[in-house]
């Protein structure tokens, strides 16, 4: 994988790969210590865990601002999702 200044684009050896991801916003996380702390244990949670059944985080985006409030969690994207199952 090369980085270029404004891009990431594939090397000459490297096949273009795309794979379906979920992006969880998590807002206001800072406004309450509890929120921090809630949200600190998931990602620790989701971050420790390997099973299939299980999400788990791929990596943590912050917005590019100089105060924030909120994160982005990037996980697998799984082919159903709670609501639907338990209706089922």
């Amino acid at each position: 994988m090369v980085i270029g200044a404004d891009e990431t684009y594939p090397d000459d050896n490297e096949e273009q790969q795309t794979e379906a991801v979920a992006v969880k916003k998590c807002s206001n996380i800072f406004s309450r210590a509890t929120s921090a702390r809630r949200m600190m244990r998931e990602l620790k949670i989701m971050r420790l865990m390997e099973h299939d059944n299980i999400l788990s985080c791929k990596y943590v985006i912050n917005p590019l601002l100089t105060v924030f409030n909120e994160i982005y969690i990037v996980s697998d994207q799984m082919e159903s999702d709670l609501k639907y199952l338990m209706n089922q």
